[in-house]
């Protein structure tokens, strides 16, 4: 599974909500609060260190797939355990190592990444919506007896995107992301349910290089 299909199939849930938030370019003043609140606090930490379950669902194919992953990301810097690959990206170079052919693929990261690209950064998890969405607050949710506040995301050019609402949910008292699912245009639904949570986890210049000597075969592809 490419770094890609992860972020679109690296997330934060049809039709009738859709056309109501085409129909209005709506930036709501709750959501932004919240959302502006949520990005500050994560700008804030050296590191991010996280596990999550990620689900891949479309009724209409009768697609139910689950699996989890792991994250660790400094700025621009990333380490992703997921689907039997580790993905590492130092912000220049990027390593995607595939455990069941033990060879490692490595590729520069673009520097002129297209808006649909620059999306499936992990590191752009916490502020994707910054940039070319509107957003509704949409209502309060109880999780494990802790409230959530549950927040859509629409593009403000659908006709660009691969997909067409993104549902945050994120727990009010700490402001910590709990949910993220990304509605596909084609009918995939993905969902990251973030499990564990860790931030400021110390780093080294090596955390996000990866031993191309753990690999039996190395393909540059630059």
């Amino acid at each position: 599974m490419k770094m890609q299909s992860i972020f679109l199939s690296l997330a934060v849930l049809a039709s009738a909500v859709f056309a109501n938030a085409q129909n209005a370019d709506v930036k709501d003043p709750k959501a932004k609060a919240i959302l502006d609140k949520l990005s500050a606090k994560n700008k804030s930490y050296t590191s991010v260190q996280a596990t999550f379950d990620y689900k891949l669902q479309n009724q209409a194919d009768g697609i139910d797939e689950s699996q989890s992953g792991e994250i660790l990301f400094s700025g621009d810097k990333y380490k992703l355990n997921i689907a039997g690959q580790e993905i590492v990206s130092d912000g220049t170079t990027m390593w995607t190592y595939i455990a069941d052919a033990d060879e490692v693929q490595i590729s520069d990261v673009p520097d002129d990444m297209e808006e649909e690209d620059a999306f499936m950064d992990p590191s752009k998890i916490f502020t994707l919506y910054e940039k070319g969405f509107k957003y509704l607050y949409e209502k309060e949710e109880t999780v494990n007896g802790k409230k959530v506040d549950v927040i859509k995301l629409f593009p403000e050019n659908p006709e660009e995107r691969s997909f067409h609402t993104i549902i945050l949910k994120v727990f009010s008292d700490d402001l910590q992301l709990h949910e993220m699912t990304i509605k596909a245009k084609d009918g995939n639904n993905f969902t990251y349910l973030l499990k564990t949570f860790k931030p400021n986890v110390p780093v080294t210049a090596n955390t996000f290089v990866f031993d191309e000597t753990k690999a039996g075969d190395v393909i540059d592809l630059r």
